[in-house]
């Protein structure tokens, strides 16, 4: 699931009242006893589709002669105005108490304190708000949304010195690890900025292939002790800090070096970036072994040639999906050889829906604002039009299955206004961020029928079912989620697969590109007598109501006959 971070204007306010407790008295480190030396890197702007960055050249820091690279707050943020709104942005350095407030309109405050090394900031949602969202995809197009509940009880805080990180003060500027800055005020928006040792790429979006970041001196090369260190330090800080399923797998008290089996930990330790690439394998695909946590690129460092992922690295989980995806689309090529968006049965039809998509405007509408004949072909909101115009043209058709057997996830706008094609009633998003210890319900109406008008725009008369399996996962698993817990109809097939976060895409100190599992967490939600709201987890899939074999997934016939049979019991 992709998602842009909910903002909270008011969640800076809280930080406000806890400064005094947190700054006061201080005693100013300079970092008289440091070495500081810097170079100017080119910036090569592939992000350029969502934002025109300003800037050619970053400047890169390195500190006691380590190669570790660590970036000037002021320098990073002008360098890539066009994806900062730098106007916005200002500084205010209270150098009697080591530390620096980075404010965004004087509203949205983050505090990086030099002298004891952490940073602060009213929630986790303050970071994107120093940064635009990309222009070329609306993805809140035809949505009108309500805050329906809102409950938060704690500040955002990171403790660098416990990974090892410094926080400096140099020449009136703060620096901070090039991984750090990143993490906090690019991946949180969806962008990422790779540094091979010779030059800066700005990426938008999961970024799984990048020739050019292997061309460089260090490819190839061993590594230092320095940037081991920092490597796995910045996946222990990742995991600790921003992993959703800390608390399912285990480390969410103890801390994920803990879990670290020592032959792994001895790979990522290794100069060799080919032991490196084996142990972050073993450790996301084998211990790890969830679909939304998976390695994007291996680090500049490596033979690119010789990373790959085989069968072998694959835990049970991993295992299992690509088994029964494989089998099930062989399953659906032989079964249906013309397989078109809707098929039919008596009086049912049944679509077909492999991903939830949100087109980019360019994609949906021409030069003068119609909407281009193929906009389905890019977006799930199109599609849906498409497959009910032609499914209301049958008049025998009263049953609709929602076929997302296949369904790997996708964007959550795209899920929410596919779910408005059966339903008038408010669509529930209920979350549960875990850094901020946040619970959220936010209702969405859908405008069907593009009036401007949010009633009567559904195809509600009609009997609707969805078909799920292991592979219906991430925001198909979360459709299945809504879909029961508003009682739209009735599931049909297997357990869904599961993934109930969204996914966050960082890269660490040694420039691995890695996407996990986010702390913004999507739940189902059941209340007491009382009122009382309890937020499941639906990490482990959704049950149907009705079972059917994975072999009479693609037999219209077998699907009609068990929806038949539901209903005579």
């Amino acid at each position: 699931m992709k998602k842009r971070l909910v903002l909270i204007p008011f969640a800076s306010m809280l930080l406000s009242s806890c400064i005094n407790d947190f700054f006061w008295p201080r005693i100013p480190d300079w970092d008289a006893d440091k070495t500081f030396a810097s170079k100017a890197i080119p910036l090569v702007n592939l992000a350029s589709d969502d934002y025109d960055i300003k800037g050619e050249e970053l400047n890169i820091w390195f500190v006691d002669d380590s190669d570790v690279p660590y970036v000037d707050i002021r320098n990073f943020f002008n360098a890539f105005d066009g994806f900062f709104d730098t106007e916005n942005i200002s500084y205010n350095f209270v150098l009697t108490q080591g530390y620096v407030e980075l404010r965004y309109q004087k509203t949205f405050t983050v505090i990086m304190d030099w002298h004891e090394n952490q940073i602060y900031s009213g929630s986790y949602d303050d970071f994107p708000w120093y940064s635009y969202q990309g222009a070329s995809t609306n993805y809140s197009e035809h949505l009108y949304a309500t805050n329906d509940y809102y409950d938060r009880d704690a500040i955002f805080f990171l403790d660098a010195a416990e990974y090892d990180f410094d926080i400096l003060y140099k020449d009136k500027t703060c620096i901070l690890p090039l991984f750090l800055m990143n993490t906090l005020f690019c991946s949180t928006s969806g962008f990422n900025v790779f540094y091979n040792g010779e030059k800066c790429f700005a990426t938008a979006g999961e970024t799984r292939s990048l020739d050019e970041y292997y061309e460089c001196g260090s490819n190839r090369k061993p590594q230092s002790d320095d940037m081991r260190n920092a490597a796995v330090n910045s996946l222990c800080l990742i995991m600790d800090t921003f992993y959703g399923l800390s608390e399912d797998k285990g480390f969410k008290n103890d801390g994920f070096r803990k879990h670290i089996e020592k032959d792994t930990l001895d790979y990522l330790l290794s100069t060799g970036s080919l032991d490196n690439y084996a142990g972050y394998k073993k450790l996301i695909y084998g211990y790890l072994d969830e679909l939304h946590t998976r390695i994007d690129l291996p680090s500049y460092y490596c033979d690119i040639s010789k990373t790959e992922r085989t069968d072998e690295d694959l835990g049970e989980r991993y295992t299992e999906f690509h088994t029964r995806r494989d089998s099930q689309r062989e399953l659906r090529n032989s079964s249906l050889s013309d397989l078109n968006e809707v098929r039919y049965e008596d009086d049912l039809a049944i679509i077909t829906l492999d991903a939830f998509e949100t087109g980019a405007q360019a994609n949906i509408y021409d030069e003068n604002g119609n909407v281009k004949e193929d906009a389905w072909q890019h977006d799930s909101y199109w599609y849906m039009h498409k497959c009910m115009e032609d499914i209301t043209a049958h008049q025998e058709v009263n049953k609709i299955v929602l076929d997302l057997s296949l369904n790997g996830g996708g964007n959550l706008g795209a899920m929410e206004r596919v779910a408005g094609f059966m339903t008038d009633e408010k669509i529930p998003c209920c979350t549960y961020d875990i850094l901020d210890n946040e619970y959220t319900i936010t209702g969405y109406y859908v405008d069907i029928d593009r009036d401007g008008n949010y009633a009567d725009d559904a195809y509600d008369d009609y009997d609707w079912y969805l078909l799920t399996g292991v592979n219906t996962y991430s925001a198909a698993n979360f459709m299945a989620s809504t879909f029961k817990q508003m009682g739209l109809g009735k599931i049909i097939g297997k357990q869904s697969g599961g993934g109930m976060c969204s996914i966050f895409s960082v890269v660490l100190a040694d420039g691995t590109a890695i996407t996990i599992s986010s702390p913004f967490t999507m739940r189902y939600v059941t209340k007491d007598e009382k009122g009382d709201m309890t937020f499941h987890s639906i990490e482990n899939g959704i049950a149907p109501d009705i079972e059917l074999d994975y072999e009479d997934f693609y037999d219209s016939a077998a699907v009609l006959s068990a929806i038949n049979s539901s209903e005579a019991e």
